[in-house]
């Protein structure tokens, strides 16, 4: 994909481009203004692009048959849709066969945590562009989806660590909303986007400790087998970037690099065991960017679903609030955890930037064993707080969210994520869960 250089937006007149292995190029969205986002199906017969027919046009995904060169919009929503991403099957037990699915990122009309852009998500919708559902409901920015050979899909989440620290982190969820989770712990570098696998099990993404608008820097590595304990950085030269890591073959990957001191990008291969790269896309005129392989690839593995839009609210059960990570654990004695607090976000609207609102769902006791059994409203940023016997909040976790009828446990309190929880059937879960979903109007 290749752009003009000196466009204030990075992909404004941005247009796909199919370049031969002899290095002849063609242009397949001559009757867009733009287009970026490149996305090959599994059978390498077409594919998905964010476009915009006309300058004033919001971003909308489409379709392209790379046979015939036609198109058709799949999405159309009010606000941007980008970063479109071919799924693989989901399916209920009582469906009558499987369906497939299409990710994308959707803009939507409130503002982040901080007040400084526009909240985006991500969003789930079938081929055919109908039952459009959330995915993701994090009040700030969700980031490069990429569907790993698992089934699940990993993306970059703009968070602000508890000490105010501007960040961005990789975390994975099914493609129904559900079992989200962070990946990769707290290692590397504070900004994290793009991420990739290749067929060898590694996790490919590009880091910096700056925040860039394109989100270039450093290449690093995570093994899907123990993501939370294999970091280890791909490059070290400063004076060269990298972008939009995408899987090729083997150990290689196909990814953008461009100067740090400025100039266009072009395209090479790198090899994620040797190091070694090379060169195979180069226009002084052009930044050449989101490169993609145009064949055939193996479908990731489909996921059955539970969540039923019927249901307004879904279940969140831990185990032991005891059970924390080092920063936690000395600091906690049995008994001493009283109340689960639980705070709703509530993002602005309208057209001054303002910072998110919070209000409070409600309180409910910590068992004595540490276990806690809650029902709450689906698809709502949700806070909680550890509460003493004074009120005081001795651990945070926030944001997370549950799916319409979804059943999701935790071990702990930002527990060791490798760690197996023993079989107990602890007391929390010897009860019905408490609902906490106030009217709104009740919330305060």
């Amino acid at each position: 994909m290749a752009r003009t250089p000196g466009s204030n937006e990075v992909f404004d007149q941005a247009q796909l481009v199919r370049i031969a292995p002899d290095g002849t190029t063609e242009i397949l969205t001559p009757d867009f203004h733009s287009a970026c986002d490149p996305d090959v199906s599994h059978d390498g017969q077409r594919l998905l692009f964010a476009g915009k027919p006309a300058p004033e046009s919001t971003w909308q995904v489409h379709e392209l048959d790379l046979q015939t060169g036609r198109h058709r919009r799949v999405v159309s929503a009010a606000g941007d849709c980008r970063s479109p991403v071919y799924l693989s099957r989901l399916f209920t037990l009582d469906s009558p066969e499987p369906w497939s699915t299409l990710l994308y990122v959707g803009t939507e009309d409130a503002w982040n945590v901080t007040g400084s852009g526009w909240i985006r998500n991500l969003f789930n919708v079938r081929l055919d562009g109908t039952e459009p559902r959330r995915v993701t409901a994090n009040p700030a920015d969700n980031l490069d989806p990429f569907q790993a050979w698992d089934g699940r899909v990993l993306y970059a989440s703009r968070r602000l660590t508890p000490a105010g620290v501007d960040g961005s982190r990789l975390f994975a969820v099914n493609l129904d909303g559900t079992d989200y989770e962070h990946y990769g712990a707290e290692q590397g570098r504070r900004f994290q986007r793009m991420p990739c696998t290749t067929a060898e099990g590694l996790v490919v993404f590009v880091e910096s400790e700056s925040f860039r608008p394109d989100g270039a820097g450093q290449l690093a590595a995570v093994t899907e087998s123990r993501p939370h304990h294999s970091y280890r950085r791909l490059t070290g030269d400063e004076s060269i970037l990298y972008l939009n890591p995408a899987p090729l073959r083997g150990s290689e990957i196909l990814a953008a690099r461009r100067p740090a001191s400025g100039g266009p990008a072009s395209l090479v291969v790198f090899d994620t065991q040797t190091g070694i790269e090379r060169r195979v896309a180069r226009d002084p005129n052009f930044d050449l960017r989101q490169p993609k392989a145009l064949h055939e690839r193996a479908r990731p593995d489909g996921r059955s679903t539970v969540v039923n839009t019927e249901f307004p609210n879904g279940v969140l059960f831990a185990m032991n609030c005891y059970d924390a990570d080092e920063r936690l654990a000395d600091h906690l004695e049995p008994g001493m955890l009283k109340t689960l607090r639980v705070i709703e976000g509530v993002p602005a609207t309208g057209v001054t930037p303002a910072p998110i609102n919070r209000r409070l769902l409600g309180e409910v006791p910590i068992e004595a064993d540490g276990s806690v059994n809650i029902e709450l409203p689906a698809d709502l940023p949700i806070e909680l707080q550890a509460l003493d016997a004074d009120g005081v909040a001795l651990a945070t976790c926030g944001w997370i969210w549950v799916k319409q009828k979804e059943n999701r446990g935790c071990i702990g309190c930002h527990e060791d994520p490798e760690r197996t929880p023993e079989n107990l059937f602890v007391d929390a879960m010897k009860k019905p869960s408490v609902i906490v979903a106030p009217p709104p109007g009740e919330r305060r």
